[in-house]
């Protein structure tokens, strides 16, 4: 019986097999730096978001709960947006994941305590949440 793993069509099979898992993993890590970007963008560079936001505390969890996100990840989302307002700067570029970019590239995050309690303060425009 023949040893697949040598057969040359079975190693190019293999080949293109991983090609295909890494570039649909890159796509959509990529996708998804990009939507949170996005997200970051939409809120932050919303006057009228600003406006209703500055002071009212429950705003970003309501605004969260309502599209069905939490309010982190609305908070990370913007903070993303003002440290990187062009994605492509980021210093991965397109190898960037999401978990990196909150974990590495972000401000220092809040104690655990602070963050269950919406208690955020945006270095952009001073909104508290």
């Amino acid at each position: 019986m023949n040893d697949l793993t040598t057969q040359d069509w079975y190693i190019l099979m293999i080949d293109d097999c991983k090609a295909i898992v890494t570039e649909a993993i890159f796509t959509s890590n990529w996708a998804l730096l990009e939507g949170y970007h996005q997200l970051g963008a939409r809120l932050l560079l919303d006057t009228d978001f600003q406006k209703y936001a500055k002071g009212n505390n429950g705003f970003l969890a309501t605004v969260a709960k309502t599209i069905k996100v939490s309010p982190r990840t609305l908070y990370y989302a913007m903070q993303f947006y003002q440290k990187y307002p062009d994605i492509n700067t980021l210093p991965d570029g397109k190898a960037a994941t999401w978990k990196k970019v909150i974990t590495t590239y972000l401000p220092v995050k809040k104690e655990a305590a602070e963050l269950e309690n919406y208690k955020y303060e945006c270095p952009k425009c001073g909104f508290r949440w």
